[in-house]
């Protein structure tokens, strides 16, 4: 895809995906494969930058970023996006789970250190090909029944909580 010369847009490309392209147009790949930007000074501004010129990323790693809510909405633009990573992102809340539910195509999830409840994440029910969910629960023992809810919101999930594979069948972490 040709995108027009704007300095933020073209630093940004620069720096995150080494493109030298020409001062007034650079080709960027409208599918991508894996997208790492963990750990970097990216936010909702350079999140709505590439999903609004990339159409697919299947890995996208956004760990440690300082995105928000808003920018899980820009990410429903994308398709097949089969994992997504959001490992101790601190702005993402139960507010971007109405836009997390658009992901249909997700399969492997990441929401450990982020303010996501177990609670909320149950009415992503959309999220039918999940094999795998990581999330942070502050007391385990009492949100049993929570964790129980999410087996039948998501049947085929391995549910990792707090780094710990859960196990259903034994109402217990292992």
């Amino acid at each position: 895809m040709d995108i027009g010369f704007n300095k933020f847009a073209s630093e940004w490309w620069k720096k995150f995906f080494d493109f030298q392209g020409a001062k007034t147009q650079m080709k960027i790949s409208e599918h991508l494969k894996h997208v790492n930007l963990k750990m970097s000074a990216v936010g909702d501004k350079e999140i709505r930058l590439l999903s609004s010129n990339v159409k697919t990323i299947e890995t996208l790693d956004l760990e440690g970023t300082e995105v928000s809510n808003t920018s899980i909405l820009y990410l429903t633009k994308l398709q097949s996006l089969k994992e997504l990573r959001l490992t101790n992102c601190r702005q993402i809340d139960d507010g971007c789970l109405p836009f997390l539910n658009q992901l249909f195509s997700l399969e492997y999830l990441y929401l450990g250190g982020t303010a996501i409840t177990h609670k909320g994440i149950q009415g992503c029910d959309n999220l039918q090909n999940l094999k795998s969910i990581n999330i942070s629960v502050k007391d385990t023992e009492n949100s049993n029944p929570g964790l129980i809810a999410l087996q039948h919101t998501f049947p085929n999930c391995k549910l990792v909580v707090n780094d710990v594979y859960y196990r259903f069948d034994r109402l217990k972490v292992i």
